[in-house]
């Protein structure tokens, strides 16, 4: 059995969500993720 190392295709739109399951922010598939990363340590 071969192992294939495959990058997930992340071509996407992203939703980041609260705790109560509420949209918060969507992201396009071209955002970079450090903009994704920040919005998720301030929804923290």
């Amino acid at each position: 059995m071969a192992i294939i190392n495959v990058t997930p295709d992340m071509d996407i739109t992203k939703f980041l969500v609260d705790r109560e399951g509420n949209v918060v922010k969507r992201f396009e598939p071209a955002d970079d993720f450090t903009k994704i990363e920040e919005s998720i340590k301030e929804l923290l």
